[in-house]
């Protein structure tokens, strides 16, 4: 092992590339945001395929829709399981209480969920024009599939944390 503890094989042969915590953490920052920027990416494409089906009304366009938002899914699981590691690392690395910071996290996203509520709420009330409540009530719809399934996918695995 190096200062940085960087690389490292075991006598079994087993190889960890990082040892300390704050190399751990950079690397699964660095995973976490690719994984995030690729399913945004995705996302956007759904919504480009999604308005492609609306125009030319081919089923085909409806399919691959939803199967970028399902590969969209995948990535974002993937995502929030980078964060979540990352998470419990930095609670070991500054001796904190691992469950206590990653049911803050929860609460973050139960409060994410309330903001893309009260955005739909904005559109559905008819008070600005018809582009502009689609708009929110789209945006509004956004925000609350993805806070709820981070919401969700943190209080599933909450009392799972080693």
């Amino acid at each position: 092992m190096n200062n940085k503890g960087t690389l490292v094989l075991d006598i079994d042969g087993t190889l960890e590339l990082y040892t300390d915590y704050e190399s751990k953490i950079a690397q699964y920052t660095r995973i976490r945001n690719m994984f995030k920027r690729t399913a945004l990416l995705e996302l956007i494409v759904m919504y480009m395929e999604l308005f492609v089906y609306m125009e030319v009304r081919r089923p085909f366009f409806l399919v691959i829709s939803v199967l970028l938002f399902l590969m969209f899914l995948v990535l974002f699981r993937a995502a929030l399981t980078m964060d979540e590691r990352m998470q419990v690392m930095k609670a070991k690395a500054g001796n904190e209480d691992v469950d206590l910071r990653l049911k803050e996290r929860t609460e973050r996203a139960r409060k994410v969920l309330m903001v893309g509520i009260m955005i739909s709420c904005l559109g559905l009330l008819d008070i600005f024009p018809e582009t502009v409540s689609c708009f929110l009530m789209g945006a509004g719809f956004g925000i609350e599939l993805v806070s709820l399934f981070i919401f969700v996918w943190r209080k599933k695995h909450q009392g799972m944390v080693q």
